[in-house]
């Protein structure tokens, strides 16, 4: 290596020294502006922490050494005020008071949580009623099925209940028996016998009641009637008689005999008037033609 070459490095590594030295200087001065500004203590370790530099770095320049010293005695010798200790009264009245609020601040808490759980319970009971609300609904949504399906078309969405009740024996008080024949066409009407129309039965014709009974069945199928049973009592007084005959003698004396064989083996339940014509109510849940029936099972095959 050359002497020249050598001699300029050597000016090189003193030039960078001496950058660094100043750099260095440079932030310990505004390391000091800045620690006298925030009114923080003075002193060589927090100097050192805010310039990022060693604190035997401090002490290595006299001029910053004395510098931090110079301030650090000022800082020293200026008066620190005195602060004012609050009262023990005072202190006592703040957390008394605190502890007042905290005590209305659980009260309120335990309310809410009170309300909420009474909310809740609320809420169950609404979810509960709309449940058992929906499974009335599909059990009223059912049986009127099921009615709809036991109705004859002529007298679906029609009411029309009179209380089927057989009266197998004389009412107490009437006297007379009240015919087979008329008892079997009340029951296939489903007229119930109270007392009060047992004895007009009894006062009046048999054919009378049965042209009542025939009557009966015609405005029960067309719809027009209230009260089923004044309309019965009324017909029977005022003799009425069905506006056309819904079946001739031998055919209404056949179904009196077909009917309760019929019943009797289970194969009809009930009967009534369609548009003049008898239809009876099968165990299979069937409305049918009294016709179709008696040609299905014949009169002599019941015996």
């Amino acid at each position: 290596m050359s002497k020249d070459t050598r001699e300029q490095r050597v000016k090189t590594l003193r030039l960078t020294q001496e950058e660094r030295k100043q750099d260095s200087l440079e932030r310990v001065y505004k390391a000091l502006e800045r620690v006298q500004k925030s009114g923080a203590k003075v002193t060589f370790q927090a100097i050192a922490n805010e310039a990022n530099v060693s604190v035997s770095y401090l002490y290595k320049y006299p001029e910053v050494k004395s510098q931090i010293a110079e301030l650090r005695s000022k800082q020293n010798s200026m008066p620190v005020p005195n602060l004012v200790q609050p009262s023990s009264s005072a202190s006592t009245t703040v957390i008394s008071r605190l502890k007042e609020r905290i005590h209305q601040l659980e009260k309120e808490n335990s309310e809410l949580k009170r309300k909420n759980e009474a909310l809740a319970g609320q809420v169950y009971r609404v979810h509960e009623l709309e449940e058992q609300i929906k499974r009335q609904q599909d059990t009223i949504n059912t049986l009127e099925t099921r009615l709809k399906e036991m109705t004859p078309p002529s007298v679906k969405n029609k009411v029309i209940p009179l209380n089927v009740k057989k009266q197998s024996e004389n009412p107490a008080g009437c006297p007379g028996v009240i015919s087979d024949t008329i008892k079997i066409q009340l029951e296939a009407a489903g007229i119930y016998i109270n007392t009060t129309l047992s004895k007009t039965i009894l006062a009046a014709a048999e054919e009378t009641v049965l042209n009542a009974i025939e009557a009966y069945k015609e405005a029960l199928a067309a719809g027009n009637m209230k009260q089923p049973g004044a309309w019965f009592q009324t017909a029977i007084e005022h003799s009425w008689k069905p506006n056309k005959a819904v079946q001739d003698k031998s055919e209404l004396d056949i179904f009196n005999e077909w009917f309760p064989l019929a019943k009797k083996k289970g194969l009809v339940v009930a009967s009534q008037s369609d548009q003049g014509s008898i239809i009876v109510y099968t165990n299979d849940s069937r409305w049918v033609p009294f016709e179709e029936m008696l040609k299905e099972y014949p009169l002599d095959t019941l015996h």
